[in-house]
C-alpha cells in the first residue's frame, strides 16, 4: 500500500514539473518577453520644508523587459522614476535614480542613472507693488492717480530667484476707461528681461487698485529741432525752421506745467551743402500726448569766394 502511494506521488510531482515546463514553453511562445526603452518623468521627492528645488532633470530614460501582454497594456502611470532627497541640505547633490515598475518587469537600463539636483534655502523679502497698464483708455483721458492697497508683498522663494526680481506689478488693463474705477488685481514678480517668475510665491495674492481717472489737460508748446555735425567746408546753417513752430499737447497737469517745448529726434547736418527738408519725429516725454512728427527745414548757405 504504502509502495503503491509513494509511486503516486512520484508520479504527480513529474506531472506538475512537466505542466510548468509546459507553461513555460507556452508562454514564451504564444507572449515572448520583449524590451522597450521609454522617457519618463523623473519627480523629486522628500524635499524637506525651507527648501526648493532649483535645478533638476526634468526626465530620464528606462530600458525594461517583461512579457509582451504586459508591455502591451502599460500605462503612464504604471511606471516611475525618483530622486530621494530627505536627507539632503541645502546645495548640488548627486543623487541616484530609482524606479517604480510592475513586478513582472525587469529593469535593464536607467539612463541617466545619477543625477544633480540643487537645493536652496527659501528667503522672504517685501518689495513695493506698482501698477502696469496695458491697452488704451478713452480718447482725451489719461490716469491721473492710481493707489494699491497694500502697497508691500511679501515674496518667498529660493534666494536666486528673489534676488533677481527687477519689480513687484499688478497690470490693469486701462482699454476704453473713462472714470475713476477700483479693480483688484494680482501682483506678479518680473525679471530685468520683462520675463515673469512664477516658482515664487507672493502674499498678499490680491490688491486692490484704485484709479482716478481725468481728461487731458491743453497746452501750447514750441518745437525745438535738434541739429548735430558740421555742414560743408565753407557752408553754414542760416536758418532752422520748424512747421509748424508750436504745437498742442495733452497730458496730467503736473507734465504739462514741466513741459514748455518739444524736441525733435536729432538730425545731421555733416558734410551736407544744400537745404534739408525733412518730416521728423518729435522726442516722447512721459505723461505727455503730442503730434508724430513736425517738417523741419534746414537752410544752409555757402560763402561765397571772392574774385581777384
Amino acid at each position: 500500500m504504502g509502495r503503491f502511494n509513494g509511486e503516486n506521488i512520484s508520479g504527480k510531482v513529474l506531472a506538475v514539473v512537466l505542466a510548468i515546463i509546459l507553461w513555460v514553453y507556452v508562454m514564451n511562445e504564444q507572449n515572448p518577453p520583449v524590451e522597450q526603452t521609454i522617457t519618463i518623468k523623473l519627480e523629486v521627492r522628500g524635499v524637506t520644508q525651507g527648501l526648493y528645488v532649483t535645478d533638476s532633470p526634468e526626465s530620464v530614460k528606462i530600458r525594461f523587459r517583461g512579457p509582451r501582454s504586459i508591455i502591451a497594456g502599460l500605462r503612464e502611470q504604471d511606471l516611475g522614476a525618483y530622486v530621494d532627497v530627505r536627507t539632503l541640505g541645502e546645495g548640488e547633490h548627486a543623487v541616484p535614480v530609482k524606479t517604480v515598475t510592475p513586478v513582472s518587469l525587469e529593469i535593464l537600463e536607467v539612463v541617466p542613472k545619477v543625477v544633480n539636483v540643487r537645493l536652496e534655502n527659501q528667503i522672504s523679502r517685501q518689495l513695493p507693488v506698482s501698477p502696469r497698464f496695458t491697452g488704451a483708455p478713452a480718447i482725451g483721458v489719461v490716469v491721473n492717480k492710481a493707489t494699491i492697497k497694500p502697497n508691500v508683498v511679501t515674496v518667498t522663494g529660493p534666494k536666486s530667484l528673489i534676488d533677481s526680481i527687477d519689480t513687484i506689478a499688478v497690470a490693469i488693463n486701462m482699454d476704453g476707461r473713462d472714470k475713476d474705477v477700483v479693480v483688484e488685481g494680482t501682483p506678479r514678480a518680473y525679471m530685468n528681461n520683462g520675463g515673469v517668475l512664477d516658482q515664487i510665491s507672493v502674499a498678499p495674492e490680491k490688491v486692490q487698485v484704485e484709479m482716478s481717472i481725468q481728461k487731458n489737460a491743453v497746452k501750447r508748446v514750441e518745437i525745438k529741432p535738434v541739429v548735430f555735425g558740421e555742414p560743408a567746408a565753407g557752408a553754414v546753417i542760416s536758418r532752422i525752421i520748424a512747421e509748424p513752430g508750436q504745437v498742442e499737447i495733452q497730458g496730467q497737469t503736473e507734465a504739462l506745467r514741466t513741459t514748455d517745448w518739444l524736441y525733435t529726434m536729432p538730425i545731421e547736418v555733416t558734410g551736407q551743402a544744400k537745404d534739408i527738408v525733412r518730416d521728423v519725429k518729435l522726442q516722447p516725454r512721459e505723461g505727455i500726448v503730442a503730434p508724430d512728427t513736425v517738417k523741419v527745414t534746414i537752410q544752409i548757405a555757402v560763402a561765397k569766394k571772392e574774385t581777384q
